[in-house]
């Protein structure tokens, strides 16, 4: 997980390394299998999944092929269910061909609504309702679900949001159950990703309070860009967009709204949204002005 291969970001400015699926140029983003979805929905849930045939709490991953179903076999139980709309193969060849990871909106609808994913959230005894007995605080449960979830905390804007929401609900499980729901259905969570590090340079000496930063960035195997943030302008959110400056350096430009504090840690934020960054290391690159 160390190694530079796995530091590599998802994202690159040349077009011929986006392109390429074959030399490790590059992370690839890819969705979770079948069964390593279901696995992974379990385990930050911590309920176990039954299956037909099988021991309660073992794995999807253990499961050689689905049980058949029909009126001699029985019924299909959630998890199976949740498999074969998730492309788990019967394993009638001896190809990988056979499994189908198209995605469809019956895999929407298992994931929103599906009757696996309430049982999951609602189950009294799982994570969520063994956390709640412990008397553990807001900010605590919400930081537990954020690295199970998602292998990461939650960011400075995300716990502010969140922890309100917490606060102002007359149905604390409930509105837990929401805040769940919602990290398990995050574009984030049902991908495989690895943890990005990247250099961080400011031009200016950070304050806490700021309307305007400009700066350089490097990503792993990559070389040095631009970013410029500010709260001059009409901004009612902040947004980030790519732009490419006349040297033909790429970069990121962020507005923020300027009611808004703007210093290192929002700064850090909006870059590791826009560019999938995990962790910010600071040190001296070159100035942003000579670059562009």
């Amino acid at each position: 997980m160390t190694s530079r291969t796995y530091q590599l970001a998802a994202t690159a400015r040349d077009r011929g390394t986006m392109s390429d699926d074959l030399h490790h140029s590059h992370a690839m983003v890819q969705p979770l299998e079948a069964e390593q979805l279901l696995d992974a929905l379990a385990q930050v849930t911590g309920v176990p999944v039954q299956f037909r045939g099988y021991p309660l709490g073992m794995r999807a991953n253990q499961i050689p092929a689905p049980p058949q179903t029909g009126r001699r076999f029985g019924g299909e139980g959630m998890g199976e269910r949740f498999l074969k709309v998730f492309g788990k193969p019967e394993r009638l060849l001896t190809c990988e061909c056979e499994r189908n990871d198209d995605p469809g909106l019956l895999q929407a609808f298992q994931l929103i609504t599906g009757d696996l994913m309430n049982s999951l959230v609602r189950d009294p005894d799982n994570r969520l309702g063994k956390m709640l007995s412990a008397g553990k605080s807001d900010s605590e449960m919400l930081e537990e679900f954020y690295l199970a979830a998602l292998c990461r905390p939650p960011t400075a804007m995300e716990s502010r949001k969140l922890l309100a929401l917490l606060a102002a609900a007359k149905d604390r499980r409930a509105a837990w159950e929401d805040v769940l729901w919602a990290l398990l259905n995050s574009k984030e969570f049902p991908v495989a990703e690895v943890s990005v590090r990247a250099e961080i340079s400011y031009d200016l000496v950070m304050e806490e309070e700021m309307t305007f930063v400009e700066g350089t960035y490097r990503l792993p195997g990559g070389e040095w860009q631009v970013f410029i943030l500010t709260t001059l302008g009409e901004a009612t959110a902040p947004h980030w967009t790519f732009s490419q400056w006349e040297s033909r350096v790429m970069g990121v430009f962020a507005r923020f709204p300027r009611n808004q504090r703007l210093n290192k840690a929002t700064a850090e934020t909006i870059l590791s949204e826009a560019l999938g960054v995990t962790e910010w290391v600071e040190v001296r690159g070159p100035d942003s002005m000579n670059l562009r």
